[in-house]
């Protein structure tokens, strides 16, 4: 098997899967509204995360994101509520709108280094994220609603050695209170 298709697992009962290493495509929604899911290993060789891949699986505690993937879709984990750790591998580049959103429980977001795209909403409504590491050196332009509902007085942004007056000097990422180079 080399792609499943698009809502093949809709609704599904499983609370965990693992994906064979074959798989190099997962279409739109596969998993979507799993609600039971805890835990899935994805393939190590796909390089998209699909829109809606696993939304609505609300019982996702945990998610290994393959180093493979350069770009995650529109809505790929919105509504993960149980999610509390994110460590976005350094090959993604590109994050679309609301990948992350109303990820209730999460409370630590690891974004890598060489990213250079990241959409609307994308952590809106994460409301308990209270650690933020970047990995970027220079910060990249975001719209405003990319962390919509994180309280920017109590989360803390750590950011590389250096690059703290950077993140300072840049619109969205300012808001943040407490900004940490480590």
């Amino acid at each position: 098997v080399k792609e499943i298709n698009s809502k093949a697992f809709y609704s599904c009962a499983f609370t965990t899967i693992t994906i064979p290493n074959s798989v190099t495509n997962m279409n739109a929604g596969v998993f979507e509204n799993c609600r039971n899911l805890e835990s899935i290993v994805l393939p190590s060789a796909i390089q998209i995360i699909d829109s809606y891949l696993l939304q609505d699986c609300i019982s996702l505690k945990e998610i290994s994101i393959p180093k493979s993937v350069t770009q995650i879709n529109n809505n790929a984990f919105a509504q993960c509520q149980a999610l509390t750790e994110l460590d976005i591998p350094e090959n993604v580049t590109t994050i679309m709108q609301n990948a992350f959103q109303n990820c209730k429980s999460l409370k630590t977001v690891t974004l890598p280094s060489g990213i250079t795209f990241m959409g609307k909403e994308i952590f809106s409504e994460c409301t308990e994220v209270i650690n933020i590491h970047s990995k970027m050196s220079n910060p990249i332009s975001i719209d405003y609603s990319v962390f919509y509902g994180i309280d920017k007085e109590v989360c803390t942004l750590y950011v590389p050695q250096g690059s703290k007056s950077s993140y300072q000097g840049t619109e969205i990422w300012r808001d943040f209170k407490n900004i940490v180079e480590e």
